[in-house]
């Protein structure tokens, strides 16, 4: 990418006595340090990587990582606001840790596939406030923040979104509010909008039970649908998308505000319940819809991701979190996979870190991966991208250029396993797996004694949420070890 055609081309290994810290600048003050002295690359280096040693991290060699942050503190100029709090020191720390190992890798084509692999962490992590956040911004398909808070304002049904504002403010939500232990919504906006997408999926179940019509009902019943298809995709054009993405999502803009916006359709179905609803809608479409809107709710607060106004690292945690909190009813398969895998090859996933006595807390949630897997496993865990997000046309360049050398989700996996491997060593991570091929293969024998029409097999569940590397490694193990109960069949092209 252009950023490495420029300064940070030099990012390498410089020896210790090449660090120096810069010459003292005079002031007319005497036994006072310039702002320039009390920010060097190499004191801030230092500051981090003793903070993150001192919360208890195992860092591997923190010379060579120190060394390792300096030089990317120094290259992309980081500002220090972007390197305070746990999530950006230990996130920070995991990417200098990699760089440190840069020297093993004796390929020179590799090497400079994990130096340019490198600079876009480093961009989605703290792009914003580096030297390059013109190049970030360029990547992206920006539209500004008060075209938005235009559309959002263009768009806003006054009377449905006091409704659910005062739905999510309220009793409903309080166990949610508990558990990720919020104490204020004061910069969340609620926002329902007459909109829908083109297919008028959000359309579901708001047809009334009669499905005779007169002339004059079909005709407004069909305006009105027209009429939101059409707000969709005018709303979609003015905020510099192709199409609507879905029915509810959160948007938070430069000045602080967060916006949890949902479709009117969307938004209806949950609050006026006692209204009529088609046969085919019944209590699981209901709280499905539910689900969602705690979903998208969970985003609005202490969100993993390291960006709030673009898709950086940690995405894949932060849905993994919102599913969590809002009953795993809503897809992210591949993401809940992987981190499924992260458990066949630890023991460990990161979801049964969320729930705390005094409510979710985002420092001792990663420091407890951190305890688990290492900086390395948590460096996997803020990589890996959900399919969606790296088909979005939205995604920036740069992300796309970091799901590109993992190659997605399964190529990610692959990533996490070697990491594992080298952490645990092969022994260890073999037995895990058998431990968990065996687990799931007792589900599936359960499951077909209480149905003997059941037809699941291993591999079959295997492959459900398309993470090829997990399937393999799991058709693999099984097919070992139980040849005999093998289906047989070809899941992947040869």
């Amino acid at each position: 990418m252009l950023y490495l055609i420029c300064k940070l081309s030099k990012i390498k290994i410089i020896m210790p006595e090449t660090i120096t810290a810069p010459p003292p600048i005079q002031m007319d003050i005497p036994d006072m340090e310039s702002p320039e002295q009390l920010y060097s690359p190499d004191i801030e280096a230092e500051r981090i990587v003793e903070s993150v040693f001192d919360l208890g991290v195992e860092v591997e060699d923190k010379k060579k990582v120190k060394e390792s942050l300096t030089i990317l503190i120094d290259e992309f100029e980081i500002d220090n606001d972007a390197l305070s709090g746990t999530k950006n020191e230990l996130v920070m720390t995991a990417i200098a840790s990699r760089m440190s190992k840069l020297e093993d890798i004796k390929d020179v084509g590799r090497h400079g596939q994990e130096k340019e692999y490198i600079a876009d962490l480093v961009m989605l992590s703290v792009g914003e406030n580096t030297q390059f956040s013109d190049l970030l911004e360029s990547s992206f398909n920006e539209v500004s923040d008060n075209e938005i808070k235009m559309a959002l304002d263009k768009f806003t049904q006054p009377e449905v979104t006091k409704d659910m504002d005062k739905y999510i403010r309220g009793a409903e939500f309080d166990e949610l509010r508990k558990k990720l232990g919020i104490t204020s919504e004061d910069d969340m906006e609620v926002r329902v909008l007459s909109i829908v997408d083109d297919q008028k999926t959000q359309l579901y179940g708001l047809r009334r039970r009669s499905t005779v019509y007169d002339a004059e009902e079909t005709s407004y019943i069909t305006d009105y649908e027209s009429g939101l298809v059409k707000n969709g995709r005018d709303f979609a054009e003015s905020t510099g998308r192709k199409e609507l993405f879905a029915p509810a999502w959160v948007d938070t803009l430069e000045n602080g505000t967060t916006y949890l916006c949902l479709s009117l359709p969307t938004a209806e179905k949950v609050l006026y319940q006692e209204e009529d609803r088609a046969d085919y809608y019944g209590n699981q479409e209901l709280g499905g819809d539910i689900a969602m809107v705690m979903h998208e709710y969970t985003h609005t607060r202490n969100r993993l991701s390291l960006s709030d106004t673009h898709t950086g690292l940690g995405t894949a945690l932060e849905e993994l979190r919102a599913e969590h909190f809002s009953g795993n009813k809503h897809g992210y398969t591949d993401i809940k996979k992987f981190f499924q895998g992260m458990k066949m090859l630890t023991g460990y996933s990161p979801e049964s870190s969320f729930d705390m006595k005094d409510g979710y807390d985002e420092s001792k949630f990663l420091l407890d991966i951190v305890d688990h897997v290492g900086l390395d496993g948590l460096l996997d865990a803020f990589t890996v991208m959900p399919k969606n997000y790296a088909e979005d046309d939205q995604a920036s360049g740069i992300m796309r250029s970091v799901v590109g050398h993992d190659s997605g989700v399964s190529g990610s996996f692959e990533n996490l396993y070697s990491d594992m491997v080298n952490r645990f060593g092969e022994e260890v991570v073999q037995q895990n797996i058998d431990d968990y091929v065996d687990a799931l293969r007792n589900r599936i024998i359960d499951m077909k004694s209480e149905d003997e029409n059941s037809s699941i097999t291993v591999e079959d569940a295997s492959v459900y949420g398309g993470v090829e590397s997990y399937a393999k490694t799991i058709i693999d193990n099984f097919r070992n070890r139980y040849p005999d109960e093998s289906n047989g069949y070809e899941y992947f092209e040869a």
